[in-house]
């Protein structure tokens, strides 16, 4: 176990997709940040759960809870005129709705056995859709998928995200300071903004240079009395380019494309929770190294090959 540094900040985000809240600590539960993602906006003329992916003006919205919430606690809604809504307000779909240029309402998690809740308007794959939503350029190949479980794409052709949860993939997403630096490095933005990439964990790295997160895949990270495991490594889409409710996150496709051209679209890890316990911001950061496994290493190397090259066929022009 060696200490690879200490939590720079903590961030929970109420409702997908919308700006969160920095925190100076936050429990963690084997379901990720208390409270984070438990609502989101869904889009009422398709009946489908939409992140600013599709819906990107949902950036210029901001989402609070107050102090002790839990995954019941309503949200409060921010709006830009300066004005705020609780999430069950009556007026809150229209105002939303209004801002987003779409019919949607906000809605809370249902339960995983409520599957209907959680499943794609349309399971067809619309190439197009999805190259615009990576900001992939003309004659440049798809993100590669392959570090993402088959189990988990497969779950993710049907909904839009995995059933009881509102995460994209796993409940717990974290950034290295020495990614940032990569980025800022090779963009042209000297203070790449960590919330561009809505994070729920930065780690401060101290002098360690470049993209640190994929060598830890199959680790473990133990901050605080909480144990994270490091799943895979996070395919980044154009979100971070986008404008944010926040003090100087405007609009940069340079960080965009100094992620696609200089780390293949991956920045930041995805982490499942082993052990629950509470973070707080300035706790060491420790890593536990995975043992060998040769034998389902090697397994995993020819269905990630398989999986890169068929994800990379399916965006391409």
């Amino acid at each position: 176990m060696s200490v690879i540094g200490r939590v720079r900040s903590l961030h929970r985000y109420p409702v997908k997709s919308m700006v969160g809240e920095d925190l100076h600590e936050t429990r963690v539960d084997l379901g990720g940040v208390r409270a984070d993602r438990a609502w989101a906006v869904r889009n009422m003329e398709l009946g489908e759960q939409q992140g600013a992916r599709k819906l990107p003006k949902l950036l210029g919205l901001t989402a609070s809870l107050p102090d002790g919430a839990d995954a019941t606690s309503i949200p409060t809604i921010g709006f830009p005129d300066g004005s705020s809504l609780r999430a069950d307000d009556p007026g809150v779909a229209e105002r939303v709705s209004a801002h987003v240029g779409k019919r949607v309402q906000l809605v809370p998690l249902a339960p995983a056995s409520e599957s209907a809740h959680y499943k794609k308007a349309s399971t067809k794959l619309d190439a197009a859709a999805l190259r615009q939503e990576f900001g992939i350029l003309p004659g440049e190949a798809g993100p590669d998928m392959s570090s993402i479980p088959l189990r988990s794409l497969l779950e993710l052709s049907r909904y839009e995200t995995p059933p009881g949860t509102y995460f994209d993939v796993f409940p717990f997403h974290l950034l290295t300071t020495s990614s940032l630096r990569f980025v800022a490095e090779r963009s042209g933005n000297a203070n790449v903004d960590a919330r561009r990439y809505r994070p729920n964990l930065v780690i401060d790295t101290g002098d360690a240079a470049g993209l640190l997160e994929p060598g830890w895949e199959g680790t473990l990270l133990e901050v605080g009395d909480c144990r994270i495991r490091i799943e895979t490594r996070t395919v980044r889409c154009s979100i971070p380019g986008r404008a944010q409710a926040i003090a100087g996150i405007d609009a940069d496709k340079g960080v965009v494309r100094a992620v696609a051209e200089h780390a293949d679209r991956h920045m930041g890890a995805y982490a499942s929770i082993e052990k629950a316990g509470t973070v707080r911001v300035g706790d060491e950061v420790r890593l536990i190294p995975r043992g060998a496994r040769p034998i389902a290493d090697g397994l995993q190397r020819i269905q990630r090959a398989a999986l890169r090259s068929l994800s990379r066929r399916l965006l391409r022009e």
